[in-house]
């Protein structure tokens, strides 16, 4: 049986300005910022899975920046939620609802290839969910469980409200 298996590279972010404003009645504050993508890449991959709904795993990239970090005690895997905490499974989950489908219609497994450093401000929890977008949606499209892929202003939407909120 082949399995079917779409990827998305997620680079890391470096903030070359970054302005916070007041926070919006929704909760989240306007941002202002100027940023540079790096030369370092996560990859999420969308594949089938054995059970019903969407699980989530990750994995260290060796000799990545992460990589060095967990050698250093300064990150643990385990820490990361491999659940609808964690912003790659809720673009899945977005993505997924983007086509008029339900989580229980499909067995989806989504890896992360881990290698942009944890907590340092360089988005790698924002790049994953980003990435996750554009697998789940080429995956949900050759799965032909979709006639088409979204497009860019149909995927910003959907990304907008996938990020941290930050109560004042």
């Amino acid at each position: 049986m082949h399995v079917l298996e779409t990827q998305a590279k997620a680079p890391g972010k470096v903030n070359l300005y970054l302005a916070v404003g007041k926070p919006r009645e929704d909760g989240y504050h306007p941002l202002a910022t100027l940023f540079s993508s790096v030369n370092i890449y996560e990859t999420v991959t969308a594949r089938d899975a054995q059970e019903q709904g969407i699980t989530l795993s990750l994995n260290i990239v060796p000799d990545s920046l992460v990589d060095q970090q967990h050698r250093a005690g300064e990150f643990d895997p385990a820490e990361v939620p491999l659940n609808e905490k964690n912003l790659a499974y809720r673009a899945a989950v977005a993505m997924v609802q983007a086509h008029r489908l339900t989580v229980n219609d499909l067995n989806l497994h989504l890896h992360i290839d881990k290698a942009v450093p944890v907590a340092g401000g360089m988005a790698g929890g924002s790049a994953d969910a980003a990435a996750a977008l554009l697998a789940v949606d080429q995956y949900l499209y050759e799965k032909r469980l979709t006639e088409r892929t979204l497009g860019l202003e149909e995927l910003l939407a959907l990304a907008a409200p996938l990020g941290p909120m930050f109560p004042s």
